[in-house]
């Protein structure tokens, strides 16, 4: 059985270069296309054009030079990884105060006399 999206003029006389697809029934609907959601982190791309490097190791001194709160990457090669809503806050101007270390002396034996 041959259906009408089977031939190959049909897709070229499409607007907006849509495709279709034949699903179990032979109707045919436009093949949606693929967005993806962005990450809570920022990608290599983004902090390429935030630091200006390629380098991860120069990322991270970028990023330390300037106060950004970052995590330096687990492995040689990785990226450091920014949150996405930290990038954001930054460049929007909002003020972000926390320490540049965390504190941990709760877990100390000492902290619960």
């Amino acid at each position: 059985m041959k259906f009408k999206s089977d031939s190959a003029d049909l897709d070229s006389d499409l607007p907006y270069g849509l495709a279709l697809t034949n699903n179990v029934c032979g109707l045919s609907y436009p093949r949606a296309e693929r967005h993806e959601r962005p990450s809570g982190l920022l990608s290599r791309e983004e902090l390429l054009v935030l630091t200006g490097t390629m380098q991860p190791k120069r990322m991270c001194q970028w990023l330390e030079m300037r106060g950004w709160a970052f995590e330096p990457p687990a492995r040689r090669g990785d990226t450091p990884k920014v949150l996405r809503a930290y990038h954001d806050a930054r460049l929007s101007g909002v003020r972000l105060d926390r320490p540049k270390r965390a504190d941990y002396s709760f877990m100390t034996l000492a902290g619960h006399r």
